[in-house]
């Protein structure tokens, strides 16, 4: 029987230098609703204070997060401003973050995905607030001592940076609330970090990378299809070659600028090989990742290498896949 429709509410806390972020998520938001929120039964609603909030007496923030209230997802957007004080933190996105911030540290089911972004974008000297950029620095750090923050190069950018990551986060976000109206006593569901209190069999671990594989396959059809909805221009092509070969190319406006190969390597490992301009041939083998499954404490999971990032380790298949397409896409340029 398929599922309802699952509401899922996103919150972004941003201050005003970053409006075209704003907006590019919503953008996001309404493909990833037409794309995959529709094939996979969930849908997001971007709440925002400018959308979502309405006059009323009180100190301005409070009136605001008492009106918006909790979310299932919060995007936090920073470059050059922290923004205004509002009595109670150092500016209404800060305030806002310590919200979810304590809403992904409660016990219990399910939590808040907190996802934050900074960008790089280049500041024009007459536009410095030394002040202010000096608490986003701070702010920064602060963030990042309990989340894993994300950085993008300016606002044409942050589109393709955060697509991908939305639809991964939205999908955890689901699948939890979906676990926990599950009926007692009913199956559960495979789980994305397989457990066991045994070792795995060879033929086990064979099971889980074909299954990983094929995770990998439908990830990048499914941000395929969303960035083609977002950018007209761009197309990529995803091919399975064989039964352990995926193939993906990229390209804007007719020209191809990147290409990738992603194959089983060995009996426990998902490589990964990019290019700009090489045609596939026997020698498109370049090792830029490789993603090794590991078994410890009972679980199957992966350690990967390469992207142009440090080693992370005990990665379910979901975000082998996400890293992988994130690697693809910077290949692809400015899209």
């Amino acid at each position: 029987m398929p599922h309802a429709v699952l509401e899922l509410t996103v919150f972004v806390a941003s201050p005003g230098d970053v409006a075209r972020e704003r907006d590019a998520l919503g953008a996001v938001v309404d493909e990833i609703n037409r794309t995959v929120g529709g094939r996979e039964g969930f849908r997001l609603t971007l709440k925002r204070w400018e959308t979502h909030a309405r006059p009323a007496a009180g100190r301005p923030q409070g009136v605001i997060n008492g009106q918006l209230g909790p979310s299932d997802l919060f995007v936090g957007i920073l470059w050059k401003r922290l923004g205004t004080p509002t009595g109670k933190a150092a500016s209404g996105t800060v305030e806002e973050f310590e919200a979810a911030h304590a809403a992904w540290q409660r016990n219990g089911a399910p939590q808040a995905e907190v996802l934050f972004y900074f960008s790089e974008a280049r500041v024009r000297p007459s536009d410095v607030e030394p002040e202010q950029l000096a608490a986003v620095q701070a702010f920064r750090a602060r963030v990042a001592a309990d989340h894993l923050v994300w950085t993008y190069r300016g606002p044409a950018h942050f589109a393709d940076i955060v697509r991908p990551h939305l639809i991964d986060a939205a999908r955890a976000v689901a699948r939890r609330h979906r676990r926990a109206e599950r009926p007692q006593g009913a199956p559960r569901p495979t789980r994305p970090i397989a457990r066991s209190p045994k070792r795995y069999t060879d033929a086990e671990r064979r099971v889980y990378l074909v299954e990983a594989f094929t995770t990998v396959e439908r990830y990048f059809l499914g941000a395929a299809e969303a960035l083609r909805a977002h950018r007209p221009r761009a197309h990529v092509a995803v091919l399975r070659l064989d039964e352990g070969t995926l193939y993906a190319e990229g390209a804007v406006d007719d020209m191809v600028r990147s290409r990738c190969r992603i194959w089983i390597e060995g009996r426990a490992a998902l490589a990964f090989g990019g290019s700009r301009y090489q045609r596939v041939t026997s020698e498109f083998v370049r090792l830029d990742a490789l993603a090794v499954l590991k078994e410890a404490d009972g679980a199957l999971a992966f350690t990967l290498t390469g992207t142009n990032a440090q080693a992370d380790f005990a990665l379910a298949p979901e975000e082998v896949a996400e890293r992988f397409w994130l690697a693809f896409v910077r290949k692809l340029g400015a899209v």
